[in-house]
């Protein structure tokens, strides 16, 4: 039989957990040494010096039961501590955590007899042995909670001073009565204490006191100190920071504190810090704990131990150093290990932090870590060494770093360690030895010291080495505060002659009076202060110029530093030794009076000091006075000078930023009191910089009014991934997040003779991290995967495959050998799932590996004669064949590698693109729940946010108040609730508020004397009936208002409960989204709510930091289900986590998941006349009836690169090929590729949907455009009607613009003229014009607008009604002619095509004589944001230039005219950078991509003006001309925004799925 577990106790004992025959059986026993045979099995524990428990487990333990005594009896050592957590994370754990200072019960009995659940006898075994390790049940009745004061002699107890002899402090022992029943001091103020000598050093595990017996004394609160010496008292902190202990309420309780950390020493310190007020300062105490035993070896800074370390076979994969140490010096070398190779480890302290370096050799030396500070504290602090397979971990006290270990330092088995000097120094460094002592030098658990005192001969001491710990004695004094001072009288050894003082100094602050003093008859003052961290010495005398000093630098890091000030024959001022400034004034320098140390008695006191400065807050010590030490001890006893608000004995200094409390990179910086954490270029805000400043994804900036561009994202909030700079495109129907990659363009494969494969790798533009967060928070991913071949198989070879294949997933990624658009794990492409690929038999057009010829294919454009089209026909002139698809299987996602297999036979060509990673769609922002009921909430695992803890959620509702979120512990708490605000007359006041709703409601039993009693009903008052309100008294009622204005943060972290509260001054009940952002750090709490200012409370400077809750965290109400929320919350995330509202709401009775309604917060965002439409998870602004398009149709129209093609005379080429029984035709180069929405005089867009045609008679219009130009006359915009009605909007010679109107065909057209001249400047203008139609005067009234000119009204009397639209124009206006092929082409067996048939039709529009010559000189200029009611026919143009309803001449040039109209709701400060990458408008950034070798493409244009006749001519004359194409390159830009013209798009979709023109 073996053991099933073993769990380490403390240093000597171990316990093991046994199994047989049903039964657990726990043994506890004395670790043996590593030589030592195993442990004997059960039957054999008899008469082996140890006891068994018999244990029989009945049940699962739970995580908690209740102990029945106190810990007390059981060793501290093994206690139950408080965990290390993880603060910034929330987790599942529901055990319950103590705080420290509470008594805390145990189990006492040796014996637990219990049923085995065999099943689960592993698990609940384990736990057995984890509850009995807590509960420290010491099975040989040696504990180490021994009384350890009440069996000392009345000699081992001081005090400061007592009441009389029989309250002596030898009568303070707990539960006595002799004497007066305790001690009390003569005076009860905060200087007293009590002191007692424990007569060796003693491990101390918790402190117990009582009043004085049968009394009024006790004390209320108090200090407890620790010493070796008697001297350089420590102060013990709750959690690294609270000195203060809660005392007694009575005299005869007994309240006992279990220390949060075992403290070995040999003297205990009390100090009263307030008592109860009706009577005195009274004590007995008792402390417990047991005796400490240690080896120690002390050094000089001459001495040295070295080992010879035996190799000895490992017993552990891990490795460890473990000491403790103690010294004065704040450097010197601790530790040096070496090994082969001159391999070694060197622990080296360095201005009071311990350094870890690595060497090799003598001179080589990398430095791993620092860790530690203040370590020159002549107090003992442990250190240990793990190093594991790949890193070191160093711990220094309670802290701990981790580091990875180089690749060069492979070796650890040393065979030399010299502890107190590095051997390999000379004698000129020997000042970098180590002063001070050493204690318990383990190396892989071997006592060295103990060797050495042995004298192993594996041992050499080096000098003066001694067993036991010397060291000197320094009497330091702590300023604690602004008025703490220190007064030496004026007869303390001066001479008068001249001056010589001397102090040391440590502090953070960079300002502080450290001595003053009046000189000789008071005519003169001498000021010796800091001043930005440097030591300023001013003296003012009567008469005299002022004389100031000043010497050092960067004085306030915390290290000890000497000053200087001496006056004979000149005066000088020295710090640390070396820096020295000097003056000769021409008078002594003599003190007159008392000398000041730290700052100034209060005012009124009959003191002469004063002080320019602030006060300083530190330490001194070795205070001179001519060169005589200043007797500190004697200032303690009151038996010289004076003081005040002093801690005498000790230096109470504090690293506050060790361990740092400043998250995410940020750096901090301390006060005496507090400080500061550096959050600049991190990205992230607050106290601590815990909380992010940026927004989760690209679909929270979109909800903010942000448009597309560059932003930094943060997909954790306040998590440890790190935000990084992503595009946002965001488009009228998603917001897309797109994440690029070192090669997102079309690439060509150069083959290469020594490889049958070519392999790429993709790096991205974000970390791994927040890559695989933004895919796992995105409803949906996509990546483009395209493959261009010609002779290059893709998946599937004849011989089987596959040939080629991609990397892609989460960390390393897996192999996938599908194509874009198939489905995972087929090894397709997406032809094969269409149906559509070349060769049947393969499943990608790749695999089919031969020459393909695609026909044409011509559509049927229109029926009438008027909308005969010419449809763009495309055919692949060459063999080559392309698969490309999207991957849209997110566990797939990101592509990482390619390999292609097929790319080097003779004759192959073959280019890849892998796109960059889209997503959209963010399932945090959207993730809501909705409380229908008070009494419903829904429940979490115990929110744990100990030292930092942030909240974020939105909400909505109709509610006055609620809690929105609750978490309890046994005395903490966090809340986040809405209230109604209690002010009545600010609320009345305050316009928003016409008129409140009041609730009133009893409190308490005494009746109201109304008319009748007990009714309350509801009471509506208003703003001019609130003076008679507040006449009135209501002592049993209480008023809130039902408006709720204020969100109310509250928590206690055992400071009391504190809270932060934002009062919004305007009503949040409005069924409205609202945010709130909560935080709660060490240092501060922070609300905001929307864009308001943010209000916080500072935490007390030295108080609880840890959050400790325990209970479930309730959202929507509380554990009472009382105060509940009704309403919506949705986007709740705590510590950067986010809560599945949803998920939890589905099973959950009174809550729904999810919650509709978005418009009525974002529908302001949409802009010019866009229109909000609710999702079920979003909302979008439909821009159909908009002149602008993006996310928020704000966006104004332009066009750039390869967005629209338009055809020119002179862009085309017409060719002639194959024409043998027929007309085919090619076009070979490409149209134009600049183009904007600039006009040139050709230029024109006609429109003519069913959207402008559809509305037969229209008794009005709005019609409205910007225009920039130098042309006059120009034509804007004509609108023609097929019965011969007529309007149209230009410039005019005199650069005014006209409105020419003829609604009537019977008579002539009105002109209505702007009185605003001088358009024609090249500035944009912006015009609208308003027709409305009167049915009673059969008139219409126009109303006129130019830019910010006033109104102009026109009445037009030629007609009320346009009736029959035909189209609109914008530029020029001509006659159309439309060539249309309406039969397809088929191809024969000789690659030939077969006849088709041409008709032409010309379309005369009946121009008014004049009109028609103003509109023959078009437009040139720029026009932006066309708007005829709701039909926008640039912005048509623009997005959809291929359709029928569009008709385009002549180039469209890019240009900046017609920019978008500011967001008036993006008005934060955003962090967003503007596209880098160059794109237009909105849409992401462009992409070059590189086409080489592509498929040809090519065009028609024929231009036939006559009769059929001549068509028969130019048919003859095409077929006798033929030739050849040149292959051309065709760049393409990636933008959602903008169209894509190139052979895939028009190859996919076809002319069945846009109808495309070319005009003659």
């Amino acid at each position: 039989m073996r053991p099933l577990t073993e769990v380490k106790v403390n240093r000597s004992k171990s316990a093991q957990v046994w199994q047989t025959s049903g039964r657990a059986i726990v043994s506890v026993s004395e670790a043996k040494r590593q030589d030592a045979e195993s442990e004997p099995e059960p039957e054999d524990l008899r008469g082996s010096g140890r006891k068994a428990l018999d244990v029989t487990v009945v049940s699962e333990l739970p995580f908690s039961v209740p102990l029945p005594r106190t810990v007390s009896s059981f060793p501290s050592v093994c206690r139950e501590q408080p965990r290390r957590r993880q603060p910034e994370r929330f987790h599942q754990d529901f055990s319950e955590r103590r705080r420290e200072g509470e008594q805390i019960n145990a189990a006492a009995s040796p014996h637990f007899i219990m049923d085995l659940w065999t099943s689960r006898r592993r698990g609940t075994i384990t736990r057995l042995v984890l509850m009995l390790v807590s509960w420290c049940v010491d099975i040989n009745a040696e504990t180490c909670q021994r009384p350890l004061v009440s069996s000392l002699s009345p000699s081992s107890f001081r005090s400061s001073s007592q009441l009389s002899s029989s309250h002596g402090p030898g009568f303070a022992k707990l539960n006595r009565r002799e004497g007066a029943g305790g001690w009390s001091p003569l005076n009860s103020d905060k200087y007293q204490w009590l002191e007692v000598d424990l007569g060796g050093r003693t491990q101390i595990t918790s402190v117990a006191t009582q009043g004085r017996y049968g009394s009024s004394d006790w004390q209320t609160a108090y200090q407890l100190m620790f010493s070796d010496t008697g001297h350089n008292w420590r102060q013990y902190r709750w959690e690294g920071r609270i000195g203060t202990f809660p005392g007694n309420s009575n005299a005869d309780s007994v309240v006992q504190h279990h220390l949060q950390h075992p403290v070995i020493a040999r003297f205990v310190r009390i100090a009263p810090l307030r008592w109860n007020p009706n009577g005195r300062i009274g004590l007995r105490l008792e402390a417990y704990g047991c005796p400490y035993n240690s080896d120690v070896v002390s050094f000089d800074g001459d001495s040295s131990l070295i080992f010879k370390l035996s190799l000895r076979p490992r017993q552990t994969s891990t490795n460890t150093i473990r000491l403790t140490f103690k010294t004065a010096r704040n450097s010197g070398f601790l530790l040096h290990a070496e090994g082969q190779n001159e391999l070694g480890l060197t622990l080296e302290l360095q201005d009071g932090r311990l350094l870890l370096l690595l060497r090799k050799g003598k001179s080589s030396r990398q430095r791993l870590v620092s860790l530690g500070s203040l370590l020159d504290d002549q107090h003992w602090h442990r250190v240990a060494v793990e190093q594991h397979s790949s890193h070191f971990n160093l711990t220094v006290d309670k802290n701990t770093k981790w580091v990875v270990i180089p690749p060069w330092f492979t070796h650890w088995d040393y065979d030399q360690m010299s502890v107190g000097a590095d051997q390999n120094l000379d004698s000129q460094n020997a000042n970098r030895n180590f002063h001070g002592c050493v204690e318990n030098l383990l190396y892989d658990g071997q006592n060295l010291i103990d060797l050495a005192k042995q004298r192993d001969q594996s041992v050499t001491a080096m000098g003066n080495v001694t067993f036991s710990c010397s060291e000197p004695v320094f009497v330091a004094v702590t300023f604690t505060g602004p008025r703490s001072f220190l007064r030496l009288p004026k007869d303390t050894g001066l001479h008068s002659a001249g001056v010589s003082l001397g102090l040391q100094f440590r502090t953070w602050d960079t300002e502080g009076l450290l001595l003053t003093f009046d000189l000789q008859k008071r005519d003169g003052t001498v000021w010796l202060h800091l001043r930005d961290a440097k030591v300023h010495l001013h003296i003012h005398k009567a008469g005299r110029p002022p004389v100031e000093l000043k010497a050092g630098s960067c004085l306030n890091d915390g290290q000890w530093h000497s000053v200087d000030l001496r006056s004979r024959q000149h005066l000088s001022v020295t710090v640390d030794g070396t820096e020295v400034a000097s003056a000769s004034p021409t008078y002594p320098i003599t003190p007159g009076g008392q000398l000041f140390y730290g700052g100034c008695p209060a005012e009124g006191n009959g003191h002469s000091c004063r002080n320019p400065s602030s006060a300083f807050q530190g330490c001194m010590r070795l205070l001179t006075v001519e060169d005589e030490l200043v007797d500190l001890i004697k200032v303690q006893q009151r038996l010289m000078g004076d003081y005040s608000d002093l801690q005498i004995d000790m230096c109470g200094i504090m690293d506050r930023c060790s361990p740092s409390y400043c998250e995410h990179g940020g750096s901090c910086t301390q006060s005496w009191s507090s400080f500061d954490c550096n959050c600049s270029s991190t990205g992230y805000g607050g106290a601590t910089c815990h909380s992010s400043i940026y927004e989760r994804s690209c679909e929270a900036y979109k909800h903010r009014g942000n448009t597309s561009g560059y932003y930094y994202i943060d997909v954790d909030g306040s998590g440890p991934i790190k935000p990084q700079l992503l595009f946002c495109n965001m488009t009228e129907d998603q917001t897309w997040t797109v994440v690029q990659h070192n090669n997102t363009e079309l690439t060509k494969i150069q083959p290469s003779t020594g490889s049958s494969q070519h392999l790429t790798h993709f790096e991205y533009a974000a970390d791994e991290e927040q890559l695989m967060a933004t895919i796992n928070q995105s409803e949906h991913c996509e990546q483009e995967l395209a493959y261009h071949c010609r002779k290059s198989r893709l998946l599937n070879a004849p011989e089987g495959g596959p040939l080629s294949w991609w990397v892609g997933g989460p960390g390393a990624g897996q192999r996938q050998t599908y194509w874009g658009g198939a489905l995972p794990g087929s090894q397709q492409c997406a032809c094969s799932l269409q149906e559509n690929c070349v060769d049947p038999k393969r499943h990608c057009n790749c695999d089919a590996d031969r020459t393909v010829v695609f026909p044409y294919q011509l559509v049927h454009a229109g029926t009438s004669v008027d909308s005969v089209l010419l449809l763009p026909i495309r055919r692949l002139c060459s063999s080559r064949s392309s698969d490309s698809g999207l991957l849209t299987h997110k566990e797939s996602l990101p592509v990482r590698s390619l390999v292609l297999g097929d790319v080097w036979r003779p004759g192959s060509e073959s280019s890849y693109q892998v796109g960059p990673l889209r997503c959209y769609g963010d399932k945090s922002v959207w993730n809501a729940a909705f409380f229908a009921k008070e009494t419903s909430y829904l429940h979490f695992p115990t929110f744990h946010g100990e030292l930092s803890a942030d909240i974020s959620l939105l909400f909505k509702t109709t509610s006055s108040s609620g809690v929105l979120l609750e978490n309890l512990g046994i005395r903490d708490f966090i809340r986040l609730e809405l209230s109604c605000e209690s002010n009545l007359r600010n609320k009345m006041a305050n316009p928003a508020f016409p008129a409140i709703r009041v609730q009133i409601e009893q409190r308490g039993s005494s009746e109201l004397e109304t008319s009748e009693k007990n009714s309350f009903p509801d009471v509506e008052l208003r703003r001019n009936h609130l003076d008679s309100v507040q006449q009135v008294s209501f002592p049993a009622l209480s008023l809130c208002v039902t408006a709720s204005t204020e969100v109310v943060f509250s928590f206690d972290v055992g400071n009391g409960p504190l809270e932060v509260s934002v009062k919004a001054g305007v009503p949040l009940n409005d069924d409205r989204w609202h945010r709130i952002q909560a935080e709660r750090n060490v240092r501060e709490a922070s609300l905001r709510l929307d864009e308001l200012p943010a209000a916080t409370q500072e935490a007390p400077a030295d108080g609880h930091i840890h959050l400790q809750l325990n209970s479930q965290l309730f959202v929507g109400g509380t554990a009472s289900r009382q105060k509940g929320f009704q309403g919506c919350i949705r986007s709740l995330q705590l510590n950067g986590v986010t809560l599945d509202l949803e998920e939890r709401a589905k099973v959950t009775p009174g809550v729904q998941a999810g919650c509709p309604g978005h418009c009525g917060t974002y529908g302001g965002l949409c802009q010019n006349q866009g229109r909000c439409v609710e999702g079920t998870r979003s909302f979008s602004c439909n821009c159909s009836s908009s002149a602008f398009t993006g996310a928020f149709c704000d966006q104004g129209m332009q066009t750039s690169s390869n967005q629209i093609w338009f055809v020119k005379k002179s862009y085309y080429k017409i060719l002639a090929e194959n024409i043998r029984t027929g007309f085919a035709a090619r076009l070979c180069e490409p149209f134009p590729a600049d183009v904007s929405v600039a006009f040139e005089p050709e230029t024109s867009v006609s429109y003519g949907s069913e959207d402008l045609t559809s509305n037969l008679n229209l008794r009005g219009e709005n019609i409205s455009l910007s225009f920039r130009s130098g042309q006059s006359p120009a034509l804007f915009l004509y609108i023609s009607s097929r019965r011969r009605q007529h309007l149209a909007l230009l410039l005019n010679k005199q650069e005014q613009l006209e409105m020419r109107y003829r609604l009537e065909s019977s008579k002539e057209e009105e002109i209505l003229r702007s009185k605003v001249r001088s358009l024609a400047d090249g500035q944009l203008h912006s015009v609208s014009v308003s027709r409305l139609a009167d049915s009673v005067t059969m008139q219409s009234a126009i109303f006129f607008q130019v830019d910010q000119h006033s109104k102009e009204d026109f009445n037009l009397t030629s007609g009320v009604e346009f009736s029959d639209i035909r189209s609109l124009t914008l530029g020029r206006v001509h006659n159309r002619s439309h060539l249309f092929l309406f039969e397809e082409p088929q191809i024969k067996p000789d690659n030939s095509l077969s006849s088709v048939s041409l008709l032409v039709s010309t379309d005369s529009q009946d121009l008014d004589p004049a009109l028609a010559r103003l509109g023959s000189l078009g437009f040139a200029g720029c026009l932006s944001a066309v708007l005829f009611n709701s039909v926008s026919p640039l912005k048509a143009a623009l997005l959809r230039p291929r359709a029928s309803s569009v008709v385009v001449r002549g180039p469209l040039i890019r240009s900046s005219c017609g920019p978008a109209a500011a967001n008036p709701h993006a008005a934060e400060n955003t962090p967003h950078q503007p596209d880098q990458s160059g794109s237009a408008g909105g849409g992401q950034p462009s992409v070059k991509s590189l086409r080489s070798d592509s498929a040809l493409i090519g065009g028609l244009m024929v231009v036939i003006f006559g009769i059929v006749a001549a068509l028969a001519i130019l048919i003859r004359f095409l077929y006798r001309r033929k030739g050849t194409c040149q292959n051309q390159e065709l760049t393409k830009t990636e933008d959602n925004t903008r169209l894509q013209f190139t052979s895939q798009t028009i190859s996919q979709f076809g002319p069945t799925e846009s109808q495309k023109e070319y005009f003659i």
